[in-house]
């Protein structure tokens, strides 16, 4: 053993041989009653003669080097670093030993001033009055008693390096803090005080996510019914099921549905026939009426509580529906959402057919087929209203019994009669003015033959098929005749004629001029069989999806 050794073995052992009376008459705790409460001086670990040797050993190191199992020169470690791992002095001379832990987060290493990961603010165990940090001074604690003369002094003369911070783990204690027996047993015990900001409760955030706090009910988003198309087809493709509840835009209102119209556009959707501009899925419908419940940015048009009805914008299949403020139409007292739901649609259908496509009046004549639907009803009796004779086609008596009380003056059975001869021979062979068609395919070639020369094919529909391609020769052929296809949305374009033909249906209608009908009411989760019947032809009148 080489003379430095010898001499450092020396002043190890001579130092380690005194600690133990220079502590019983400094008065200094026992290692038994020593305490971590925040105020005590050192841990009792500390006072070991193995915690003795192990902090003189560290300053011998700190200091420049010392020896290794070889008895070589050992180099000093690198600044920020502890040969002691963790272990050492803190600037008032107590000893920490390695891992230190806090009184109140047991599992949580204790952070020093100025570390780089101590955060701003700690817990009320922490900041609490007459508790203190490491490496913090306190008015109230003690005077540090005189520390052994047996010591060398040089050993205290410097701080230690920082442990490095892999020591003191970055992870938060969680809180409320656990006790001993609940980590044993992986428990987490009621809280029992507010946590600081270090320690917020993760339940809040959690219950908030599940739906809302107790307490807290309407938070969410609310679900509603609607009726979709997720793939074009038949009355199989419409699927009831819910959605997120629409919001208001700029310039829109937010409808609470009543009632819900049934068309035969809607079937046109459902199939595709018609393409929209919104690829599956879509929710379905062109009509409805209820109550604005939200309005947008820049709605003047109407205000919440306002009864309204709509037609020509899609999502009437459903409970709500965020509606261009624009494409509303008030209700007048005296008109219930159920009426607006069946007479807007259909009602402006019919009027711009009598009114705008083909104008009628007194001397002229028309033939109606379909009379007994929801349109055929109330044209008939719009084209009474401006003075023309009506040729109506049916195929019950059920319905011809309707098709008369909306107006016909002739009705004819497409089913076992050639409305055709028919018309001929009720008008002398002359024909009528328009034909207005809304079946397509069984009957367009024989409508063609009906009308007078000039006269006007108005093909507004399609129920029994598409019209198949058109030599346009054959309206020379026939008398130089016109033939147009139209479809409402180019009638209402604009709110000034959409508001006009609505005033005049609903003061029709409460003049009592106009007679609706309403045929059926069905349940708006059975629309795939209002659309069967509708497509079978065993509807009359209007028929109404209530959600």
């Amino acid at each position: 053993m080489s003379r430095r050794s010898r001499l450092l073995a020396a002043v190890l052992l001579a130092a380690a041989l005194a600690v133990p009376a220079s502590l019983q008459a400094s008065g200094l705790p026992s290692p038994r009653t020593a305490a971590h409460d925040g105020g005590s001086l050192l841990r009792a670990s500390s006072w070991s003669l193995d915690g003795l040797l192990r902090m003189i050993h560290q300053v011998w190191l700190d200091e420049g080097g010392g020896l290794d199992p070889n008895g070589g020169t050992k180099a000093a470690p690198p600044p920020g670093n502890s040969g002691d791992n963790g272990g050492g002095l803190d600037p008032t001379g107590r000893a920490n030993s390695p891992g230190e832990h806090c009184a109140c987060c047991t599992g949580a290493p204790l952070r020093r001033p100025g570390d780089p990961s101590d955060p701003a603010d700690r817990c009320n165990m922490h900041s609490a009055p007459g508790r203190r940090r490491i490496g913090e001074s306190n008015p109230r604690e003690r005077a540090v008693p005189p520390l052994p003369p047996s010591l060398p002094r040089g050993i205290l003369s410097r701080r230690p390096s920082r442990p490095p911070l892999a020591a003191f783990p970055r992870s938060r204690p969680s809180w409320p803090p656990r006790t001993a027996a609940a980590h044993d047993r992986g428990a987490r015990p009621p809280p029992t005080g507010a946590p600081c900001s270090t320690h917020r409760p993760t339940w809040d955030n959690r219950a908030r996510r599940a739906g809302g706090l107790p307490g807290s009910a309407g938070r969410g988003r609310r679900a509603m019914h609607a009726v979709r198309v997720h793939q074009v087809g038949g009355p199989e493709a419409l699927v009831h099921e819910e959605v997120d509840d629409p919001r208001a835009g700029p310039g829109q209102a937010v409808v609470r549905i009543e009632a819900s119209g049934l068309n035969f556009i809607d079937v046109y959707h459902r199939t595709g026939f018609y393409k929209l501009a919104t690829p599956p899925p879509f929710t379905l419908g062109q009509e409805a009426a209820g109550t604005v419940i939200a309005v947008g940015d820049g709605v003047s048009e109407v205000a919440v509580g306002d009864r309204v009805a709509f037609c020509g914008v899609q999502g009437g299949y459903a409970e709500l529906a965020a509606v261009p403020a624009a494409r509303l139409v008030k209700l007048p007292d005296g008109v219930s959402s159920r009426q607006g739901a069946a007479l807007l649609l259909q009602g402006m259908t019919a009027h711009y057919l009598a009114c705008s496509t083909r104008p009628l009046g007194p001397g002229d004549a028309c033939l109606v087929h379909a009379a007994a639907g929801g349109v055929g009803q109330l044209l008939c009796q719009i084209a009474k209203l401006r003075g023309a004779r009506v040729f109506a086609t049916v195929s019950t008596e059920e319905k011809a019994e309707l098709a008369r009380q909306s107006g016909a003056d002739e009705v004819i059975f497409y089913t076992r009669q050639d409305f055709e001869a028919e018309v001929k021979r009720a008008t002398g062979g002359r024909g009528v003015q328009v034909v207005y068609d809304s079946v397509g395919r069984t009957t367009f070639d024989k409508g063609l033959a009906c009308l007078v020369p000039r006269g006007m094919m108005v093909a507004f529909g399609q129920s029994s098929g598409a019209v198949p391609p058109l030599d346009v020769g054959r309206l020379a052929a026939h008398g130089s005749l016109f033939l147009t296809r139209p479809t409402l949305f180019h009638y209402i374009a604009t709110r000034e004629e959409l508001t006009s033909r609505a005033a005049d249906l609903f003061g029709w209608l409460a003049a009592g001029k106009l007679v609706l009908r309403i045929g059926a009411e069905i349940p708006l989760r059975n629309a795939a069989d209002a659309h069967r019947a509708l497509e079978a032809r065993q509807t009359t009148g209007k028929v109404l999806l209530i959600p």
